[in-house]
């Protein structure tokens, strides 16, 4: 069968070098500012952990199955900060249970989204709204 890997190299370092030095204390902003948690928004790096990227997966899964940006503005960083997502228009037939996993995915507070992979991958709403691998290709 196929393998897909998912691979993001955005805000790779290179250890011991000063260009792959990691954001200091002072609030450093690093991301694609489409797919950024609010704790990446506000550059509080020591608050980062699974939960961040899994917002940048609600994000980009959002972007899928909309084609659509979450915060579609020129700016979408204050829409990470301060907006819910808006009206889930999916651009194919899905189940309701996809828009629930994704709403958690992008909550504001990471205490609001799942804590780890495994968690997200486990859940209810995503096991069912996960369509079946028969037939995709």
């Amino acid at each position: 069968g196929k393998t897909v890997k998912l691979m993001d190299f955005g805000l790779a370092a290179a250890l011991g070098s000063e260009e792959g030095a990691l954001p200091s204390d002072n609030h450093e902003v690093v991301g694609t500012p489409a797919y950024m948690a609010p704790e990446q928004v506000e550059g509080t790096w020591r608050d980062h952990g699974p939960w961040t990227d899994l917002y940048g997966l609600g994000a980009l899964a959002w972007l899928l199955a909309t084609r659509r940006p979450v915060f579609d503005m020129e700016d979408p960083l204050p829409g990470h900060l301060r907006h819910e997502p808006p009206t889930f228009q999916c651009s194919f037939g899905a189940p309701p249970q996809l828009e629930d996993w994704l709403r958690q995915l992008l909550a504001k507070d990471p205490g609001d989204r799942f804590a780890t992979a495994a968690e997200a991958a486990s859940s209810p709403s995503a096991s069912s709204a996960a369509p079946s691998a028969k037939g995709w290709w």
